[in-house]
C-alpha cells in the first residue's frame, strides 16, 4: 500500500543528487519511507495540509468539552 506524506519533507531520491521538496499528500518514494517514518511525517491516506490542519483544530476543540 502506497505511503503518503502527512507535511512538507525533503529528501534525495534513488540515483538523484539533489534533495526533492515533497509537499503533504504526496506519495512517499520507497526509497524514503523509512526516514520519513522516523520523523512522524507518513500517513497510509492521501491528505493536504489543509486537511490536516482542520483535523488539529476539530481535535482540540473535542478536548476541550
Amino acid at each position: 500500500m502506497p505511503k503518503y506524506f502527512s507535511k512538507p519533507f525533503r529528501g534525495v531520491k534513488n540515483q538523484e543528487i539533489y534533495p526533492t521538496e515533497f509537499q503533504a499528500g504526496e506519495e512517499c518514494p520507497p526509497e524514503l519511507e523509512e526516514a520519513a517514518s522516523e520523523l512522524g511525517v507518513l500517513t497510509g491516506k492521501k491528505t493536504t495540509g489543509r486537511q490536516q490542519a482542520g483535523e488539529a483544530v476539530e481535535q482540540s476543540q473535542n478536548e476541550g468539552e
